[in-house]
């Protein structure tokens, strides 16, 4: 089950597709049949998309308030195959993976997203780290800067 978390956007289908799926080169029609028209030269994602993965409920809402109000949008799965599928079909600029997932699991997640997806960055959050958002909030700035 993927969930969406991000401002409001008075026209979530059209604007949220324009957003995030670069691919679109002609128009969308939305929700509220307005056009939207994306120019042919779109490279890259306008929003910052950052993937948040856990399997705990509470952490995947905290880590997604959290970044919400740092300034990005956040898509939050609870399973290694949706982090994956995920992150191959939205453009996510970093991935936070949380230690909630086995080491096995965590490493699965890390190569299958660098094969699908080499340019999204990965956090793999260590226990220690878990509770404390301004350190995800940090390392999420940090890996941009890089």
């Amino acid at each position: 089950m993927y969930s969406w978390q991000g401002p409001y956007l008075p026209d979530s289908c059209g604007l949220l597709a324009a957003l995030l799926f670069p691919q679109i080169e002609k128009g969308f029609v939305g929700a509220r049949r307005w056009l939207l028209t994306v120019p042919v030269n779109f490279k890259k994602a306008l929003a910052l998309v950052v993937l948040n993965a856990s399997r705990d409920a509470t952490l995947r809402e905290e880590r997604a308030k959290a970044l919400n109000e740092a300034g990005y949008f956040t898509v939050s799965v609870r399973t290694p195959e949706e982090a994956v599928t995920l992150a191959s079909q939205v453009k996510c600029v970093v991935a936070v993976v949380c230690p909630s997932f086995t080491d096995a699991e965590r490493r699965f997640i890390g190569l299958r997203i660098h094969q699908v997806v080499p340019a999204t960055t990965l956090i793999l959050l260590r226990n220690s780290s878990v509770n404390d958002l301004q350190v995800l909030i940090s390392a999420v700035h940090t890996a941009l800067a890089s």
